[in-house]
């Protein structure tokens, strides 16, 4: 099984706007507030080398992996990630 986290900020018009479109297309996800989950917020600095929002993170439970996306790096419009993270959430 894989889990989608995705990690957003209070007041960040594209975090919201991926998160309306995971609700829409009925995608499971958790979200990662980084004001309350910095730690794992600077996990994801560190890997990707980027701190814009929205970011996300797949993970597959099966495989023990963990695999970071990063805004302006991944995906470039809120619509490629959001077909991107239901992607690999699926495979």
């Amino acid at each position: 099984m894989k889990n989608l986290l995705v990690l957003s900020m209070n007041g960040c018009p594209y975090c919201e706007q991926l998160k309306d479109l995971l609700d829409e297309g009925s995608v499971p996800y958790t979200e990662i507030d980084i004001d309350n989950f910095t730690s794992e917020y600077d996990m994801f600095k560190k890997i990707t080398n980027s701190d814009y929002l929205p970011g996300f993170m797949i993970i597959d439970e099966e495989t023990r992996t963990l695999e970071c996306y990063a805004a302006e790096q991944d995906f470039f419009t809120i619509e490629e990630a959001f077909h991107m993270s239901k992607k690999l959430i699926e495979s």
